[in-house]
């Protein structure tokens, strides 16, 4: 079934307002017989899966010292067995894609994952070079099938975006997007936004840069867009 955002909030409310009334005896049985989850869930719009509000971003992991390997390893091992989803990457982030894509598979946890990459290229009509650096991507990060592919920063966005339709009506794309960390492309990340069959954008939103709140999230919302933050913390 599709949702759109607004209907999720409205389901979330009503599951809310019922928290709130007097409990009977079965309900506090059946309540206490089953084990939440500790941490928020999102829809997304398009599909109505669920994944965890809380990601994983790996510019990290873009050219780490020896010394902070192991770290980051145990840092997606233990986002793994703590029920971590979403992992966002890119080929611009220097060695990301491999080095979280061969941490994964050594941990055998990355066809638990959600993973989101990008297509991120110069230039326009570079239909090739976007091919060849998903094709990449699928090999670095060791799966058959990505699971967001997002054409970065809008670059020779009518080039690449038929390329990520055509792979996602083939399956080896599961959701399309695009995203954007700057104000100046806001305009016409809108337009694209009113435009297209879009799954999900990613756009810089935080408590310093707060923009993002005067168009492009209630567009996202009227248009049930999944949305996912880059740069939270400014």
């Amino acid at each position: 079934m599709k949702y759109s955002r607004r209907d999720v909030v409205k389901m979330g409310l009503g599951a809310g307002a019922g928290m709130l009334l007097s409990p009977t005896s079965a309900q506090v049985a059946r309540a206490s017989a089953v084990q939440m989850p500790s941490y928020i869930m999102r829809t997304i719009p398009s599909s109505g899966e669920r994944v965890p509000a809380v990601g994983m971003g790996t510019r990290q992991f873009s050219n780490p010292s020896d010394d902070l390997i192991p770290t980051l390893r145990e840092a997606v091992r233990r986002f793994a067995e703590l029920g971590g989803k979403v992992v966002d990457t890119s080929p611009s982030y220097g060695r990301a894609e491999v080095i979280f894509g061969d941490m994964a598979h050594s941990l055998g946890v990355q066809d638990d994952l959600f993973l989101a990459t990008k297509i991120s290229v110069r230039g326009e009509n570079q239909r090739q070079v976007g091919i060849d650096q998903m094709r990449k991507s699928l090999e670095r990060l060791h799966t058959d099938t990505i699971d967001l592919q997002q054409v970065h920063n809008i670059r020779d966005f009518a080039t690449q975006w038929r390329t990520v339709q055509e792979w996602k009506d083939r399956g080896v794309v599961r959701y399309a997007g695009m995203t954007t960390s700057s104000v100046r492309q806001y305009e016409e990340f809108a337009r694209l936004m009113e435009t297209e069959p879009l799954d999900f954008v990613q756009l810089d939103y935080s408590l310093g840069q707060r923009r993002a709140e005067e168009r492009l999230l209630p567009l996202a919302l009227d248009r049930g867009i999944a949305v996912l933050t880059n740069l939270p913390f400014g």
